[in-house]
Parts: C-alpha cells; sequence; structure tokens
C-alpha cells in the first residue's frame, strides 16, 4: 500500500455464536428498561422487556425477555411506546 491508499480487509475467525438478535430499531426505551413489541394477534402486540447483549450490523442480540420466532414490531414501534405512555399519564385512545 501507498500513502492514501485503503483496503477492507477480512480475517477469518474461530469464532462463532448462535444468538437470538431482533432488528435494533425493534427497541424501545420505556422507563429505564429496553423494551420490545410483539405480535400477539392481528391488531395486538405485547411489550416485553428484553435483556440486550451486543448490536452488530444493525441486529441487538437479545439475551433474555424473548424466545425464537416471535415477531417483533420495527417500523411503528415508536408509535406502539407512545401509545403505552399516554395510558400511563391517563390519555384516552
Amino acid at each position: 500500500l501507498k500513502l492514501d491508499m485503503f483496503a477492507t480487509v477480512l480475517l477469518p475467525t474461530t469464532f462463532n455464536k448462535e444468538a437470538l438478535a431482533i432488528p435494533a430499531e425493534a427497541i424501545q426505551r420505556i422507563e429505564g428498561r429496553n423494551v420490545a413489541f410483539v405480535k400477539t394477534g392481528a391488531t395486538a402486540f405485547e411489550q416485553k422487556t428484553v435483556q440486550l447483549g451486543r448490536t452488530v450490523q444493525g441486529l441487538a442480540e437479545v439475551l433474555s425477555g424473548m424466545t425464537p420466532g416471535e415477531q417483533v414490531v420495527t417500523k411503528g414501534a415508536f408509535h406502539l411506546k407512545s401509545m403505552v405512555a399516554g395510558e400511563e399519564i391517563g390519555e384516552e385512545h
């Protein structure tokens, strides 16, 4: 390499870890907790408190609080968070 030249280098490793991961955009903070909204019906959702590990390339590792196969809300998660916050302060929807 010469001055001002760049290269992308991939280093092979033997590290391999299976993990449950969800899009980082699905994570919302409610009262200091990490929460993901899980689809439970056609228009029904449940908030689940999740413990997170590392976030890599837009995916957040879920250490506890969810099981594989659950569908999480990504687009619209902030709207659901707002609805929960409104219920907590006594607003009607």
